[in-house]
This record gives structure tokens, sequence and C-alpha cells, in this order.
């Protein structure tokens, strides 16, 4: 399945359930929050886990005393890592 009709599907998915949800609002609108919040949460967490080794990188950097502003703390990641 290619990435345009993956987002597709996925929002004909969800864009009916994010609507009931704020209709009913409430504890049930609390309660999607809160479960799209843990899920963005782990993919945060899963992203800076796979650039692991930058953050090495950029302890190293900052023990030996460099710094400059190519550093690799100062460059973050992206998701290519």
């Amino acid at each position: 399945m290619s990435n345009w009709l993956s987002r597709v599907v996925v929002a004909a998915i969800l864009v009916p359930i994010v609507l009931g949800v704020v209709y009913l609002g409430g504890w049930y609108l609390f309660a999607f929050v809160a479960v799209a919040c843990a899920i963005a949460l782990h993919e945060y967490w899963l992203l800076g886990r796979r650039c692991r080794h930058l953050r090495r990188r950029a302890t190293s950097e900052q023990r030996s005393g460099w710094s400059g502003r190519n550093s690799t703390a100062s460059v973050g990641c992206s998701a290519a890592c």
C-alpha cells in the first residue's frame, strides 16, 4: 500500500471517530485525547531511541569541550536517523 493510500485509509477511519468523540465530549473526549497523547509520546520516544548514537556523540563532544555551530548537539535528529 502506498504512503498516500495508507494516509487516506487512516483518515477515512479516524475522522468519523474523532467527530463522534468531539460531539459526545466530556470523559469520552478526555479519554480519546489521553490515548492520542500516549501514542504520540510513544512515537516521540521511538524517534529518540533511533537517534541514540547522536546523543552519545554530542555527550562526548561536550565532555571534550568542543562546541561550535555545527555541533551534533545543536543539529538535532531527523526521522532519517
